[in-house]
């Protein structure tokens, strides 16, 4: 790998990092904490509908995602993580669907304030690896949905503690430990992908004579 890529893929993990930090309200868009401090760790505060529109948007984020895994991925792991991604995402967001039909709530509301802009940086990230193939590809790709998934299990835990629906606290039970496996099967891709790097032969140096 280059210096140039090495340093582009420095400074997208930390992009990603500030990301996960803004979007959980750490010091970020959503100013202060329930005591009012200014800059304070504050969990997100969801109206229902606000709730169920950011979860379809984070659904519908993470199907592309594993079509991407899919279209893009070097290895039948990673080709099959995608495939899971695509059909567990597909099949929480059926069940969202359902939920709001019943509570007559709109998927397209808007996420509450900070959120929305989250949302769109974390897509930007996701369509950054658009231009990336093979082992790089893999790698940038597991470690963008560890970090992902950090965000999104974060953010369902305290929004399962918000609400008071038996339902919709149900759902958010059912949704993360789904969230936890994807997780764990990203770290998982990464640790291999360590291995094998490991294990790989260095190139022989040539001698002259």
């Amino acid at each position: 790998m280059s210096t140039d890529r090495r340093f582009a893929n420095t400074g997208r993990r930390l992009a990603l990092g500030l990301a996960a930090a803004a979007f959980l309200g750490l010091g970020g868009p959503w100013g202060a904490s329930a005591a009012g401090a200014p800059g304070s760790a504050a969990a997100p505060v969801f109206t229902p509908a606000e709730l169920v529109g950011t979860l379809h948007r984070l659904n519908q984020m993470e199907i592309e995602a594993g079509q991407m895994a899919q279209r893009r991925g070097r290895t039948e792991a990673m080709k099959h993580y995608g495939a899971t991604l695509q059909h567990d995402h597909a099949t929480a967001d059926e069940h969202l669907k359902a939920y709001a039909r019943a509570h007559h709530l709109d998927l397209d509301t808007a996420p509450p304030l900070g959120i929305g802009t989250e949302l769109s940086q974390a897509r930007h990230e996701l369509d950054n690896l658009q231009d990336l193939g093979g082992a790089s590809f893999d790698r940038e790709f597991a470690e963008l949905m560890v970090q992902d998934h950090d965000k999104a299990i974060q953010m369902v835990d305290h929004a399962s503690k918000q609400v008071t629906d038996p339902r919709l606290k149900a759902m958010l039970g059912e949704v993360e430990p789904n969230l936890r496996e994807h997780k764990q099967i990203a770290q998982n891709l990464l640790f291999q992908d360590d291995a094998s790097a490991a294990a790989a032969p260095s190139s022989p140096h040539k001698t002259s004579h």
